[in-house]
């Protein structure tokens, strides 16, 4: 199952700096998140996370991932 987060807010999280207009109240970003482990051996495992984020009003879109060890 994959996880979703919505963020909202106003003033600088919503100024478009491209075309210098917002601050109003907002989305600032939808977030789509997934987490697994994955076994590399019986005794070592890796967890992995990675997620994909769209702010609508600035019209950016973020993809990450991360690693522990």
């Amino acid at each position: 199952m994959f996880d979703f987060a919505i963020g909202a807010g106003d003033g600088q999280y919503t100024i478009n700096p491209v075309y210098e207009n917002g601050g109003d109240f907002s989305f600032c970003n939808v977030t789509v998140s997934k987490e697994k482990t994955i076994k590399v051996t019986d005794s070592f495992n890796i967890p992995i996370k990675g997620a994909v984020t769209l702010n609508p009003t600035n019209e950016r879109f973020f993809v990450y991932v991360g690693l522990s060890f």
